[in-house]
């Protein structure tokens, strides 16, 4: 799978989430879920931060550094790759690695954000396909990476939020906060 590939997979969820913004006003995107852990808008700020600040972040870094890493994916991190996705499992131990700290967005900040990342992921593939760095990177779940495993994780990332997504909107939708259906 090529870069451009890659980025195509990324941009065609990114845009998925972007159409889902459509179902909200700014009340039930701010609207604590039933666990009180997430909000839409910190979903998608955490989508954001996830995709701009740790992915495309790792992987610039990396580019700039040049430092040999050693080491071999684990068997998640095989295991993610042979199936195309992030488990629940995995997502869960990442998201106690990673915790940015989350801003309260509105609906229209929300897409600014979506959007941001995937000019982040736009400029990154020109980044990436331009050079032939065998750099790696250690990812704290996954074990080490290639640069390109790497790229395609704010993909699978969005993907697997999906089902938090799921949640939340279950609960607004129980509490009569989601826009009525033209």
């Amino acid at each position: 799978m090529s870069f451009d590939d890659i980025y195509k997979s990324f941009e065609k969820e990114a845009k998925f989430w972007l159409e889902e913004l459509e179902k909200y006003n700014d009340i039930p995107f701010l609207e604590q879920s039933h666990d009180e852990q997430w909000t839409l808008a910190k979903l998608y700020f955490y989508l954001y931060a996830v995709c701009v600040d740790f992915y495309c972040g790792s992987i610039s870094n990396a580019l700039k550094e040049e430092k040999i890493i050693k080491g071999k994916k684990n068997l998640l991190g095989i295991r993610t790759f042979m199936n195309g996705k992030v488990s629940k499992y995995a997502l869960k131990k990442f998201n106690k690695t990673f915790s940015p700290k989350y801003e309260d967005l509105t609906v229209s900040e929300a897409k600014s954000k979506i959007l941001l990342s995937m000019k982040s992921m736009f400029n990154l593939r020109t980044e990436l396909k331009n050079t032939d760095s065998k750099q790696k990177i250690k990812h704290p779940i996954f074990g080490t990476l290639s640069l390109k495993n790497m790229y395609q994780l704010p993909e699978y990332h969005f993907q697997a939020m999906e089902f938090i997504k799921d949640d939340i909107e279950a609960y607004i939708v129980s509490r009569k906060g989601v826009k009525e259906e033209k």
